[in-house]
Parts: structure tokens; sequence; C-alpha cells
């Protein structure tokens, strides 16, 4: 298995050479995706404190020296992951699923098995129904979630209380194509037209 978020331009070429793989393409929202790595990155992150304390702190500060910068290059660099993720799942002729965070928040349960079955792995109703239980939003620790946190909230739309109008206006700039792809009629996108 491999899961990786921040890799995305190899993955045409990975998935041409396993054609016999599965394949899952997580789509989130780019203006949530961009109000996670803002707080993420902030100085006073609790990810970024771990960092520090392992030595691995990124010397990136923009965050909060220039949080606007910071905003329109994680937009440009989420929609450049996506669009290699989707260059990828476009052209792998194998089992594959595209799901959308906000229908596995909504409806984890569903949105799981249809997963399974698109991907065709073979599971046991109870047991499958408990490890998704298990894994929650809600049944994780709340000292283990909230700003600065690797859990942070989960909350769909989360982005319009954490990014100002103008941030929110550059991520739908930038992610325009995404956001028209994913998102075409959703409510919040009002601020498009």
């Amino acid at each position: 298995m491999i899961k990786e978020p921040h890799g995305a331009q190899g993955a045409p070429l990975l998935m041409e050479a396993l054609p016999e793989s599965r394949m899952i393409l997580l789509v989130r929202d780019p203006r949530d995706v961009v109000a996670s790595k803002l707080d993420l990155a902030r100085e006073e992150s609790k990810v970024r404190e771990a960092a520090k304390k392992r030595g691995q702190e990124k010397k990136n500060v923009s965050a909060d020296e220039r949080p606007d910068d910071f905003v329109k290059s994680q937009a440009t660099r989420y929609l450049r992951q996506i669009r290699f993720a989707k260059l990828a799942y476009d052209a792998h002729r194998g089992r594959k699923a595209l799901v959308r965070y906000e229908d596995l928040r909504a409806d984890t349960l569903g949105t799981m098995r249809r997963i399974y079955s698109a991907l065709e792995i073979p599971v046991e109703e109870q047991e499958f129904a408990r490890v998704v239980e298990k894994h929650s939003w809600e049944n994780i620790p709340e000292k283990k979630k909230g700003p600065g946190m690797f859990h942070r909230k989960a909350t769909l739309g989360g982005w319009a209380e954490d990014l100002t109008p103008e941030q929110a206006k550059a991520v739908e700039t930038i992610t325009t194509s995404l956001l028209e792809e994913f998102y075409a009629g959703e409510r919040h996108l009002s601020s498009l037209s």
C-alpha cells in the first residue's frame, strides 16, 4: 500500500507500472485543505512543536509572517497534486474508486462500503462496521484533536471560519477547475460567480 499525499507527481508512473493494483483518489475541498495546512504551519501548532522536538522543523514560517502568500502557495500545490493523481486515476484501467472527503464524513459507513465494492475487496459486515466506528472522528480522544493538531476539526466547510474572504477567494481562483469538477453546484461556491 502506498499513501502519498505529497508525492502525487509519481502517481501516473506508479499506476502504469502496477496495472493490477487498486487505486483510491481522495479529493477534499481545496479551501479546507489550505485552511488545515495554514493551521498546522503556524508557530503554535502542536504538529510543528513536535517536529521541533524531533529536530525536523521546516524553516517555512510564511504561515505566520505571510499568511496570504502561504495560502496561495498551498492552493497551487494542492491543485498540482490532485491533477497528477487524477491523471493516474483516469488512465488506470484496474479497480479504482473516487471519493470526496465530504462524502466520507457525511456517510462514512456507506462510502466505505462503496469503496470496498468498487475495489472488489470482500469484507465481513459486522467487522467492517466495528472498524469504521472504532476509527470515527467522534471516537478520537479530545486531547488528540483541535487547533494546531493533526486531527483538527473534521468540519465540512470549516474554511469559512479559518480563511479570510480574500484568502478563500485566492484559493477558489487558483483551484477553480477542481471546484468545478468535484464541487459544482454546491451551495458554498457562491463566491466563484
